[in-house]
């Protein structure tokens, strides 16, 4: 006897696997682009980063981060442009002094945000809700990493996201 009853067999799609390395192809361009990222991180550690996004997408106005709500994951942004604001878009949507005053800044492809109430989340609690509100201000597409892969997976990106807190804290 050759085969056994508790035999599996798996098959992927070819256009399933394509699907799967144009996607951590993307992910690997966008974490290269991160040079903060990738200038500390080893081949491998980016690969494990990568492997662990996950996509998402957002249309215009859509939130992304709520202020006062706990953030699960960190995001970087592949395309479009995501507006942060000091208050929810409720108070100044159609209204240009209102939207004036309530505006922050904007991070477009490349960009990562989350990142404070992602890390510091369980250790601070006084840290673990957003402190602005970011929308999607055109269509968003975005990959995320969860809080629980990046504390089962990879420690690396954990310290040194850590490390770059530190040294924007001291300047």
């Amino acid at each position: 006897d050759v085969c056994s009853s508790d035999l599996q067999t798996w098959a992927f799609r070819q256009l399933t696997v394509k699907l799967v390395q144009r996607r951590r192809a993307m992910y690997l361009k966008a974490l290269h682009s991160i040079k903060w990222l990738a200038n500390n991180l080893t081949p491998t550690e980016v690969n494990k980063v990568s492997d662990l996004l996950r996509p998402c997408q957002h249309e215009p106005d859509d939130p992304v981060i709520i202020r006062g709500e706990r953030c699960h994951h960190l995001y970087v942004i592949l395309e479009g442009t995501i507006h942060v604001h000091e208050s929810d878009i409720k108070t100044w949507k159609g209204n240009a002094e209102a939207h004036r005053k309530s505006y922050i800044c904007e991070f477009g492809p490349g960009c990562v945000i989350g990142e404070l109430e992602f890390l510091f989340g369980q250790a601070h609690p006084d840290l673990t809700k957003a402190q602005a509100y970011c929308y999607a201000h055109s269509q968003v597409k975005l990959a995320k990493l969860s809080q629980t892969d990046l504390d089962e997976s990879v420690t690396a990106l954990k310290d040194l996201l850590m490390m770059a807190r530190n040294s924007n804290g001291e300047e």
